[in-house]
């Protein structure tokens, strides 16, 4: 890997590639250009890798222009989620390029190419984003790292897949931090749902948190406070 300068940290980059000699011959390559990089599918995971905030640039490998490659990066984009994304295509078709730039790709280059040249790319779009920053709201608690702009949230780095009601719960549940919010509460104001006291769907949904949040850890950062509702605390 190449020396970094003083006070300058590694940017990261994501692959996304189906084809994982492909991709890790790529990663060596970026890894030689002084990059992290790590390899992701086109798949939900991927996804939420593509949109936690934790990357500076992503590729994204394609093949033909059916392929899936397109149509992620229109999730991320629909995301409105505005880290570059350079296409690495095999075609060099015109309307192959202009479904890349459609699709909200920032750069796209056909292979094979020059190392040269994909080094050159990168750098000038990683100049882009120190020029004109992209403001990301995260809520840090224990391991637990919310990303409020993607509505994606990650324990340990590791993406927790969640339906929209589950994420509203966490999300409200991490601003409230160390405040005991009662159910109904949580049912007015993360859901925007008048609460049914006879109803057990905020316990339901807890539960459901918990088990995907809690799933391989040893803490647990919601509480539940009989009587009163539930608490988010790192300890």
């Amino acid at each position: 890997m190449n020396p970094k300068a003083p006070g300058m940290s590694t940017k990261r980059l994501l692959i996304i590639e189906e084809n994982l000699k492909t991709a890790s011959s790529l990663k060596q390559s970026l890894n030689e250009f002084g990059y992290e990089a790590d390899i992701a599918y086109v798949d939900e995971t991927g996804e939420a890798l593509a949109l936690s905030g934790h990357y500076d640039l992503i590729l994204i490998a394609v093949k033909t222009i059916e392929s899936d490659g397109y149509q992620f990066c229109r999730n991320v984009r629909e995301n409105n989620y505005q880290v570059p994304i350079l296409i690495l295509s095999a075609s060099e078709k015109i309307e192959d390029k202009l479904c890349g730039f459609e699709c909200g790709c920032d750069d796209y280059l056909s292979i094979p190419f020059n190392l040269s040249e994909l080094k050159a790319r990168i750098k000038v779009l990683l100049k882009r984003v120190v020029e004109a920053p992209v403001a990301v709201d995260t809520i840090q608690i224990a391991d637990l790292e919310i990303n409020r702009y993607a509505k994606t949230a990650f324990r340990n780095r590791r993406p927790i897949k969640l339906s929209s009601k589950e994420y509203n719960l966490l999300e409200y549940l991490a601003v409230n931090k160390g405040k005991v919010v009662s159910r109904s509460e949580l049912s007015e104001k993360a859901w925007n749902k008048k609460f049914d006291q006879r109803s057990n769907i905020v316990d339901v949904y807890i539960n459901s948190l918990r088990n995907k949040m809690d799933n391989g850890y040893h803490q647990s950062l919601i509480k539940t406070r009989i009587g009163f509702g539930y608490v988010m605390q790192e300890q």
